[in-house]
């Protein structure tokens, strides 16, 4: 027989001896209940993926994400750029902003040169609001700057870079493009976290290694076979750096929680062919900035 005697704990009686027994109560720990907010959090990514951007929770540290952008116009076209996420220690129970990081430095009006991280605080004014925020939200930043030179030079952690666009945007352009030249000849380099797993590695075309696998991600097929074990599973992307095309073969891990759908989305459009004809010489049209479910436009009137 079982009786409740309030809203969270019941009392159990067991036949022939009457005795009684209070249950335990389910108690995650703070660990199950970070992981929970970490599988969250990159589950909106899968639903939500953000153009040219890869990322994933790094294994060694699930607080520090590790990624890279892709830039295919603008400014900064054909920039590869490697990032770090650092999401502060009581997360997701936090008002602090997260940490995003570029490992090479970029002259950009909103990435300090000295630290190479990017001014979040600007995009989130009132802070982090746990209710409203995610890490998406502060990705999204990241693609956009190098999209929108939205240029406030009062604002800008980098004044330098500000002012030099809004005053000799030529000159500009020839820095960031030796930005974008760096980042490229650094690409099959070990990355900085090149100790864990989860880093992101480029290895040089090799037909005989590599075209197997180039041939089974054209046609859909891949020869991963899912697996709970908690030894991380490889995978490889194909990208030809000339043409930016890319092509990615999934990458089986605990963490990776959409992967059948994302596995039919490159099964539906094949390899994705990255258009390069956006290039335009001066400020382009910023692109809608959504942060907190709110979209507005800013277009640099320099």
């Amino acid at each position: 027989m079982a009786s409740k005697e309030d809203s969270e704990t019941y009392e159990i009686a067991e036949e022939g001896n009457c005795k009684v027994h209070a249950p335990e109560k389910l108690v995650l720990s703070s660990d199950q209940l970070l992981r929970h907010a970490i599988i969250s959090e990159y589950a909106i990514l899968g639903r939500k993926p953000i153009d040219g951007m890869f990322i994933m929770p790094g294994h060694n540290n699930i607080l520090e994400w590790l990624g890279i952008l892709f830039i295919r116009n603008g400014v900064y076209t054909g920039g590869i750029f490697r990032f770090c996420v650092s999401l502060p220690k009581n997360f997701p129970e936090t008002d602090d902003l997260p940490v995003i990081t570029l490992e090479t430095e970029v002259f950009h009006p909103q990435i300090s040169l000295k630290e190479k991280r990017v001014d979040l605080t600007r995009y989130f004014p009132d802070g982090w609001k746990r209710d409203k925020h995610h890490v998406w939200n502060a990705l999204i930043v990241l693609h956009r700057i190098f999209f929108s030179l939205d240029v406030d030079v009062e604002t800008s952690v980098n004044h330098e870079a500000a002012i030099l666009w809004k005053e000799d945007k030529k000159r500009f352009k020839v820095l960031a493009r030796q930005n974008v030249d760096h980042s490229r000849t650094i690409v099959y380099e070990d990355p900085a976290n090149v100790d864990d797993v989860n880093c992101l590695r480029f290895t040089p075309w090799c037909e005989a290694e590599h075209q197997s696998i180039r041939e089974r991600i054209m046609s859909g097929k891949s020869s991963l076979k899912s697996s709970h074990s908690s030894t991380p599973v490889s995978g490889y992307s194909w990208i030809d750096t000339d043409t930016l095309t890319y092509m990615t073969e999934p990458i089986d891990t605990k963490m990776d929680l959409d992967s059948s759908r994302n596995h039919s989305d490159r099964v539906a459009y094949g390899i994705e062919r990255l258009d390069l004809s956006g290039i335009i010489d001066e400020a382009e049209e910023a692109l809608p900035l959504e942060i907190n479910g709110d979209k507005s436009t800013r277009r640099d009137n320099g």
